[in-house]
């Protein structure tokens, strides 16, 4: 009877494990070289710093010109329809 219990319980966490993953296909040379560079423990963090970035640029292009806190030596440029990409 264990050994049903012990398999439904890793059935059950291997379900939830699921819904938290994210494919990034080719692109995992360059997500460990981000999470490497930046020094993140995990890959939520990778995952959270980019969401905050992609929000963040997002409300400084929505600012007004006059508002903008981007210097022009510094400016994130995002393609249309390509993914981020940046240099740390």
């Amino acid at each position: 009877m264990g050994s049903a219990s012990c398999k439904k319980r890793k059935q059950s966490l291997d379900r939830r494990r699921g819904k938290t993953r994210i494919y990034v296909g080719n692109h995992i040379d360059r997500w460990l070289t981000l999470k490497e560079k930046l020094d993140f423990r995990n890959d939520a963090e990778v995952a959270g710093f980019l969401l905050d970035l992609i929000v963040t640029v997002k409300e400084e292009r929505e600012m007004p010109p006059h508002c903008s806190s981007v210097e022009t030596d510094n400016t994130l440029v995002i393609p249309r329809g390509s993914f981020c990409m940046f240099y740390i």
